[in-house]
């Protein structure tokens, strides 16, 4: 329903909203989240201006949308007495949200960090990287004995992207059950990322990790080249990720790829007067 409404909005901006499209599209192919919440945000004769989604216990994910259309997002959520731990989308939109969230609910809003930076990667603009990656030897979907070795990473890798270990290992256990979990070997596995939340056009890359140990070795390069690679020749128009804007190492690699910046956006998390002081 949510995506049947507000995708042709959504599209306009396919990297942007990759997210809110993919997530959703992943909910109806293989199950997911039953606490899950969408809303649409419309003007007159309902044409949608604005989307977002709540899948607990992650933030709130915003879409482009006016500053009068978050502060109606904003009023309608508060009715619902929802508990928002924080807000992530675009930038500007994200940014208001969060400074009307923290007026009506007492709350701070504190930035996660320098934000984040959305790239794409075309079929034009991708250049291969390492001559062995379509190698079974070194990429590849886990095998039984990979898993063990990866779900043994979940403290180090739900660490650096601020989710709980519990919620880390679901979300891995979720990848490797949809086929969306990839590794890299050597001959161990050395690093691992998931492809995963199909769009119209795209696919995005997401939880790329190199456990600190195989670090400075390439190894999360050539995962990343490989699985753009794959999805580009399995009939995908573009892939998407999302970086720390403050890791310029990780950028630079991504640009080598052929991946281009374009967007910004911001997490906040919401903290309780009480909690903040």
């Amino acid at each position: 329903m949510f995506l049947g409404v507000a995708t042709s909005f959504l599209v306009v901006e396919e990297a942007v909203h990759c997210i809110l499209l993919g997530v959703p599209a992943d909910m109806a192919r293989f199950g997911g989240n039953p606490d899950a919440r969408f809303w649409v945000v419309t003007v007159d004769r309902g044409q949608v201006v604005g989307a977002a989604m709540w899948t607990p216990p992650l933030s709130l994910s915003v879409s482009r949308m006016s500053r009068d259309g978050v502060g109606a997002l904003v009023e309608h959520l508060q009715k619902l007495h929802l508990p928002l731990p924080g807000v992530r989308g675009p930038a500007e939109e994200a940014g208001w949200f969060a400074d009307a969230w923290a007026v009506r609910s007492a709350a701070r809003a504190e930035p996660l960090g320098a934000g984040e930076h959305v790239w794409q990667l075309n079929r034009t603009s991708f250049i291969r990287t390492n001559p062995v990656a379509a190698s079974p030897d070194h990429f590849g979907l886990p095998t039984q004995q990979d898993f063990a070795t990866v779900n043994a990473w979940a403290p180090e890798a739900a660490a650096s992207f601020d989710q709980t270990a519990d919620h880390w290992a679901e979300d891995i256990a979720l990848a490797s059950r949809e086929r969306q979990l990839y590794v890299w070997r050597e001959p161990e596995p050395v690093a691992m990322a998931m492809l995963r939340g199909e769009t119209p056009s795209g696919v995005r890359v997401s939880g790329v990790f190199t456990p600190l140990a195989h670090r400075r070795q390439g190894y999360a390069a050539a995962l990343v080249g490989a699985m753009s690679e794959g999805a580009l020749n399995s009939g995908r128009e573009c892939c998407f990720l999302f970086t720390d804007a403050s890791n310029a190492t990780a950028e630079g690699i991504y640009a080598r790829i052929g991946y281009e910046q374009v967007a910004a956006c911001q997490q906040y998390r919401f903290v309780a007067q009480s909690d903040a002081e």
